[in-house]
């Protein structure tokens, strides 16, 4: 082989990596802003973990089997710079939009163990977005994390906002992040208040 080829080999490999991270989100700045963010009067089918956010991987995963075809949800309750707040999040799946799920949805929610919890529309929020690919869903999961819970952080303090608990919203290619304004208590599911 020649360095001709060798050169064309790495230049392609080097291709595909660029445009793999370009696609991932891995090269983009995260848009912060404050709104009424894509999320109605939602009922939740969750389980609450207690212990950092940081380690809901595995609960996601088993999660997306119980509802492989609903949006999934994650509530972090910990981001929270102060730490006035117990270390806490819930994974579950977005069951219902602005009415409530028929009764053998719900049923069927609590047929795997899950709780089933009603949150409000949210009025306003600090909101952020990120590519995700559920081929690489643990990949694109933690760089969505890595880029938009700092990029949130350092919004909030810069304009001095009370922004938490932390939602996600994982629907097809996108996961949609929100910081509820007002009324966060609302987001607290009752293991999360004791």
């Amino acid at each position: 082989m020649d360095y001709t080829s060798i050169g064309m080999i790495v230049g392609a490999i080097g291709l595909v990596g660029l445009m793999a991270a370009y696609k991932l989100g891995v090269l983009f700045g995260v848009k912060v802003s404050v709104g009424k963010p894509n999320l109605g009067h939602s009922w939740v089918a969750y389980k609450y973990y207690s212990g950092s956010y940081e380690n809901c991987g595995p609960q996601f995963s088993s999660t997306g089997k119980d509802f492989p075809i609903l949006p999934l949800v994650g509530i972090c309750y910990d981001f929270d710079d102060k730490k006035k707040i117990k270390m806490g999040y819930i994974v579950g799946a977005l069951l219902s939009e602005n009415e409530p799920p028929l009764p053998q949805v719900i049923k069927s929610a609590e047929s795997l163990n899950y709780k089933v919890v009603e949150l409000p529309g949210i009025p306003s929020s600090v909101n952020a977005q990120f590519p995700f690919y559920e081929s690489i869903a643990i990949v694109s999961a933690i760089l969505g994390a890595m880029k938009v819970y700092p990029a949130i952080s350092k919004f909030t303090k810069a304009n001095s906002l009370c922004a938490y608990p932390g939602l996600e919203i994982y629907r097809s290619n996108t996961v949609e992040y929100m910081f509820p304004l007002s009324q966060q208590t609302n987001f607290f599911v009752p293991e999360a208040k004791e």
